[in-house]
C-alpha cells in the first residue's frame, strides 16, 4: 500500500474536522509561487480561465492551502492531472450557474 493513499484516506477521515479552519492567504500565495516555478504549471497559470480560477475560487484556493497537496502537485502528473480535473469541474460549474440580471 502506498504512503500517499494512506495519507488520503487520513486526510479524508479528518477533513470534516479541520474544515472550520479558514484558509491562509499567505500560505497560498506562497505554494502558488512555488508552484509558478514548474513548467506545466506555468501554462495552466498562463489561461486567464485557470488563472482566475486559481486565484479567485475557494475551492481551488482551499485545495492549494494544503501543503501535503502542493507537494504532491509538485512531484506527481497523476495529482497534476487530478488538479486540472478539479479546475475543469468549477468551470463547468460556474457555466451552469443562471447569471443574475437585475434591474435597478
Amino acid at each position: 500500500m502506498k504512503v500517499s493513499y494512506i495519507l488520503d484516506v487520513l486526510i479524508g477521515i479528518t477533513h470534516p474536522l479541520y474544515e472550520w479552519r479558514s484558509i491562509d492567504t499567505r500560505r497560498i500565495d506562497t505554494h502558488i509561487h512555488e508552484l509558478k516555478k514548474l513548467p506545466w504549471f506555468q501554462e495552466l497559470y498562463q489561461e486567464e480561465k485557470y488563472r482566475k480560477l486559481i486565484v479567485m475560487n475557494y475551492r481551488t484556493r482551499r485545495y492549494l492551502d494544503s501543503p501535503f497537496r502542493v507537494k504532491r502537485l509538485m512531484n506527481s502528473s497523476k495529482a497534476q492531472l487530478h488538479f486540472l480535473k478539479l479546475l475543469n469541474k468549477q468551470i463547468e460549474k460556474k457555466a451552469r450557474q443562471p447569471k443574475d440580471n437585475f434591474l435597478f
